[in-house]
């Protein structure tokens, strides 16, 4: 199967699963394929060479986290 992902085609034999939430899972296969990459699971991101070409691919990161102040007003 071919797909396209963040501007870049790629291509691997997948299965097909009832998933849910998800798109895809990229598994063990397609991951051995990719070696050697760049993993860096606090930023959701990977890299790795296909044909030469470096890729990226980049997960969406989660909304950051706010602390806003707590006034309380007391009134008489």
């Amino acid at each position: 199967m071919q797909w396209w992902c963040q501007g870049h085609t790629l291509s691997m034999d997948m299965r097909v699963l009832e998933l849910g939430a998800y798109d895809a899972i990229l598994g063990y296969d397609w991951l051995q394929t990719h070696s050697p990459m760049y993993c860096h699971w606090d930023k959701r991101k990977i890299q790795f060479e296909e044909r030469e070409t470096t890729i990226t691919l980049q997960g969406i990161l989660p909304a950051p986290s706010a602390i806003e102040a707590m006034v309380h007003v007391y009134r008489r």
